[in-house]
């Protein structure tokens, strides 16, 4: 699941970048980046900043976006409440 570009409601405009491996064309790793609205609003002379929310393979500790590693880590999220 990715951030939202808009910010609707009260949540605040993200979007994710996939880092892709050339040669195989498949994903190595996605980071999500976030801009928070209320700082961005009460400095309205400044550029926004936009923050990293998270990398998926730190923030789920995987070694990478394999379909082994995406199963286990499917498994993991099954066996613990608080991951998933």
């Amino acid at each position: 699941m990715t951030g939202s570009g808009t910010s609707g409601g009260d949540r605040n405009p993200a979007f994710t970048v996939i880092d892709w491996d050339a040669e195989f064309m498949v994903p190595v790793n996605t980071h999500t980046y976030y801009m928070n609205l209320t700082e961005a609003n009460a400095n309205p002379n400044n550029e926004p900043v936009w923050k990293e929310l998270h990398d998926f393979k730190v923030e789920y500790s995987l070694p990478d976006l394999s379909p082994d590693s995406m199963k286990d880590f499917a498994y993991r999220m099954n066996d613990d409440s608080k991951l998933a």
